[in-house]
């Protein structure tokens, strides 16, 4: 793993699917803006898929979540199948990483409160709605913004991809 500079904030990723490399993409871009943000390791289960990313973008691939749950970083972004993401979040939580977990927080209440009260200090957990930059959600909130529809109280709908 190659060390971050001075002032560098490090985000590692676990889950290189749909929404993982989406989060790959966004720091990448952020990066290459001139922020000072990289993308430190990725994990995934399916190594061919962790192996064909790395040959596209800079990160060391973790073979194995208790190794990425050991390294240092600012951020660790959960992108994982509901099925182990709680558990996934219970860990990263007990070693006190910040991190930006894909939603759902839990597939169920007893769920989302069995990480919630596992949380150590506020912000140190967040929950990534990633629609909101969706081209159509965007517009949505300009024309609500600038008062298209007149005064928004609110807004209820249904969103697909």
């Amino acid at each position: 793993m190659v060390a971050a500079p001075t002032g560098m904030k490090t985000v590692n990723i676990v889950g290189a699917g749909l929404i993982g490399q989406k989060r790959l993409t966004a720091v990448t871009k952020l990066q290459q803006r001139g922020h000072a943000i990289r993308v430190g390791a990725v994990h995934d289960p399916f190594h061919p898929q962790l192996a064909a990313l790395a040959k596209s973008y800079p990160f060391t691939p973790v073979d194995h979540l208790d190794e990425i749950l050991a390294m240092p970083c600012d951020l660790l972004v959960i992108a994982c199948p509901h099925d182990v993401a709680v558990a996934t979040v219970n860990q990263a939580l007990d070693r006190g990483h910040h991190i930006l977990v894909e939603k759902p927080l839990g597939r169920n209440l007893q769920e989302t409160r069995q990480i919630a009260a596992i949380v150590q200090h506020p912000g140190q957990l967040r929950v990534g709605l990633n629609c909101r930059f969706m081209p159509g959600v965007c517009a949505l909130l300009h024309d609500c913004a600038a008062g298209a529809f007149g005064r928004t109280i609110s807004v209820s709908g249904i969103l697909g991809h």
